[in-house]
């Protein structure tokens, strides 16, 4: 009878453990949603070791990515070396380096990476990271295939969706397939719930300059008095940027002095990036 007890009592550990498991892993989550990063990597890293086998890879992955967040690349590395499966592994390898913006190392070490052969759960998400450094690496023909793929596979992912959406805007700008820039435009303006998300501004923005490109200035306008009056952002960048597109549009037309003033405008706009702000100046010094 002695001899039953000790395994008895190891089984009843085991599944008292598992069973504490989900509500660790929601605090872990809940430390990371608000973004306190180290406590996520640590609560994640705690969680991971009585993990039941197939949520281990997982905990890690938030771990590694909570601690590249924190801007900590080597202890977030070495916590992606715990990961066994690899192409959970190759995954949350190129979340680091999406994180960190180290967009041409993550180019060089994926570009032959067999995406499609991921779980579903993070195949798109690996499209669209490698689709969005491609855009940045200045390789647009590539990277418009990448976003292609994760904005079809996306599904239910409504905020990766809108973010391939808008990266796919300036891939195929830059590539000179206006058609699908404007198109891909259009998709991500449908999105109405995330008119205050940066991707859904982003695609406006663009799809504004494209208009004025092509001379289409009634639809430009249109364009922005829509963006105006469901305007979910108060200053900062985004005001900016939606007052140099208006400075940029008059340009266009001609109209120097209404030009003149929205870029003065813009340039008014508090809590702004320096670069913006440059932009717009020698954008003000080229009027006569």
């Amino acid at each position: 009878m002695k001899k039953q007890i000790f395994p008895a009592i190891l089984f009843l550990a085991a599944f008292s453990l598992m069973a504490d498991f989900p509500t660790d892993f929601q605090n872990a989550q809940k430390q990371f949603n608000q973004r306190k990063w180290e406590k996520a990597a640590a609560a994640f890293a705690q969680t991971a070791e009585n993990a039941p086998a197939a949520y281990k890879d997982k905990c890690y992955s938030y771990a590694a990515r909570a601690l590249a967040f924190a801007r900590k690349q080597s202890e977030a590395e070495a916590m992606a070396a715990r990961i066994a499966n690899p192409e959970w592994k190759s995954y949350t390898r190129m979340e680091i380096l999406s994180t960190l913006g180290k967009f041409n190392e993550l180019v060089t070490q994926f570009r032959t990476e067999k995406i499609g052969g991921w779980p579903e759960e993070i195949a798109y998400l690996g499209y669209y990271m490698l689709g969005r450094a491609r855009v940045f690496s200045r390789n647009a023909a590539e990277a418009v295939g990448d976003l292609e793929k994760a904005v079809a596979q996306a599904g239910s992912d409504e905020r990766t969706r809108i973010l391939a959406l808008s990266s796919l805007v300036q891939a195929a700008q830059k590539n000179g397939d206006t058609a699908k820039a404007l198109a891909a435009a259009d998709k991500a303006l449908s999105m109405k719930s995330f008119r205050g998300f940066s991707a859904y501004l982003d695609a406006a923005l663009r799809k504004t300059q494209i208009l004025i490109a092509q001379k289409k200035f009634d639809e430009a306008e249109k364009n922005l008095d829509a963006l105006d009056a469901g305007r979910k952002w108060n200053g900062g960048d985004w005001q900016l940027q939606y007052l140099e597109t208006r400075g940029d549009l008059a340009a266009a037309k001609g109209n120097s002095a209404e030009a003149r003033r929205y870029y003065a405008q813009a340039l008014e706009v508090g809590e702004t990036h320096p670069y913006f702000k440059n932009r717009v100046k020698g954008k003000l010094g080229k009027i006569r």
